[in-house]
């Protein structure tokens, strides 16, 4: 069962983004999540940023909420994307996804959407686990996650990591992201 976003919402959508200098092709970057042990670091989302810009000369799109104060130092380090955390709803979010190229970021709910609307999408997953209710569905989509004995230690990432660092996280690495994010394009 797929969503569906109207063609109203669609020419909205385009037109929100030529206000940003976006014409062409696009991906979307979701770095945010409702629980902070599934969000990666702001330092890796920019080496994937400036890997993918590099490779592919496509823009990156930051979505979110105005609570995701990651997305805010990505784009204080990177002036090259374009972050409309905050700046959308619901339904404009669902037709900025639906035109991208490509969707990666944590393990949230705007990335599951965007799987809904039939994208490929590269999810990182820390804590959570398909197992646990996480992950992609579609084939065209990847789970990017490490093998380690601890994970998943939660069903949605809200618990704190007994661990001394978050390994389940830390050792993902930006160019395993970046790899899959350029190849997905």
């Amino acid at each position: 069962t797929f969503l569906n976003v109207s063609s109203e919402e669609l020419r909205s959508a385009k037109g929100m983004l030529n206000q940003y200098g976006i014409y062409d092709r696009y991906v979307v970057a979701i770095p945010g999540a409702a629980w902070g042990r599934k969000v990666w670091s702001s330092s890796k989302y920019c080496h994937v940023i400036d890997k993918i810009k590099a490779e592919t000369n496509i823009d990156i799109v930051l979505l979110g909420t105005d609570q995701d104060n990651i997305n805010s130092m990505i784009s204080e380090k990177n002036n090259s994307v374009i972050n409309l955390s905050g700046k959308t709803n619901l339904r404009q979010a669902m037709a900025i996804l639906s035109l991208s190229e490509s969707v990666f970021g944590s393990d949230t709910g705007l990335l599951h959407i965007a799987e809904a609307l039939g994208k490929t999408v590269n999810m990182i997953l820390g804590p959570t686990s398909k197992e646990t209710g996480g992950g992609v569905s579609l084939k065209i989509s990847n789970n990017i996650e490490t093998d380690i004995w601890c994970r998943p230690c939660s069903q949605n990432g809200k618990n704190l990591c007994y661990r001394s660092k978050q390994y389940c996280m830390d050792l993902i690495s930006s160019n395993t992201v970046s790899k899959a994010v350029i190849k997905s394009i």
